[in-house]
């Protein structure tokens, strides 16, 4: 109700900064509208309103939504169509802000582009943070991302790209099954598979598949199907 009675200009910025999240950065919001001392102004006026604070101003300018409920409000105010949008900018507006320094952002940038209609940046992100979680031994984190990557791909057209990304995804994710003690559901993933990689063509792809396929059989103790793949 306090947000239906504010400028119809505030109530949109809330609505941006809402699909940043409950923490945004200023340039983010900024690159995101296009202004500059009006949007100072106006989170100037959003503070006194209370709807929003600084959280921090260093090493940059953020700012977070008072209450969690106010910034689920402001997101759920928007049309579907509309928050795919700004999830999308808002994934181009990381890549180019904070190019230097992407691997920082993977995680935040498979989330937004989930949520956008780019469903193949989603992709790249959801590999490239699985990936991240895995170097760092956070194998729960790296097979979630796995799980919604592999979700999204189910509903991607059937193309040789995107069949050749979900091999590699899953060649890729075989640490992580180790570690969880998961090869049953893995060694089932690649029989899954494999007429798929068959059916490519493509040694580079099929050589690193057969190469996991023949270590979950000798896991098994299916040594003359290991030994053959």
């Amino acid at each position: 109700a306090r947000m239906d009675r504010i400028e119809e200009n505030l109530k949109q910025i809330m609505q941006v900064a809402s699909v940043i999240g409950r923490e945004f950065a200023y340039r983010i919001l900024q690159s995101i509208t296009g202004m500059s001392e009006d949007l100072k102004a106006s989170l100037l006026n959003l503070q006194g309103l209370e709807f929003i604070y600084e959280k921090q101003l260093f090493p940059e300018l953020e700012y977070i939504f008072k209450h969690a409920l106010t910034q689920e409000v402001a997101y759920n105010s928007l049309l579907g169509k509309r928050r795919k949008e700004i999830h999308e900018r808002i994934g181009q507006a990381i890549e180019r802000l904070y190019a230097e320094r992407l691997e920082e952002y993977y995680e935040l940038l498979a989330y937004h582009y989930v949520r956008s209609e780019n469903k193949q940046k989603a992709v790249e992100y959801l590999s490239l943070a699985s990936q991240k979680a895995t170097k760092a031994s956070a194998m729960e984190e790296a097979k979630s991302y796995f799980d919604v990557c592999m979700e999204l791909l189910d509903k991607m057209p059937d193309t040789e790209k995107n069949r050749e990304h979900r091999i590699s995804l899953l060649v890729d994710s075989y640490v992580v099954f180790v570690h969880l003690f998961r090869i049953p559901e893995y060694y089932e993933l690649l029989t899954r598979y494999e007429p798929m990689v068959a059916a490519l063509d493509s040694p580079h792809v099929a050589g690193p598949f057969y190469g996991r396929l023949g270590n979950a059989e000798w896991f098994f103790g299916l040594f003359d199907s290991s030994i053959h793949n």
